[in-house]
């Protein structure tokens, strides 16, 4: 039983993680994508 909900635990724990991760990479993305674009635009 114990064992068990220390399973349940640990896959929500590591979904959590994975989304988090995705957050911060897309978040990540745009930062980037955003700097990118004003160097553009400072140098047209």
């Amino acid at each position: 039983m114990n064992a068990l909900s220390g399973l349940r635990v640990a896959r929500k724990f590591v979904g959590l993680i994975s989304v988090a991760h995705q957050a911060f990479v897309t978040i990540a993305g745009c930062g980037v994508n955003a700097l990118s674009g004003l160097r553009v635009a400072r140098e047209l």
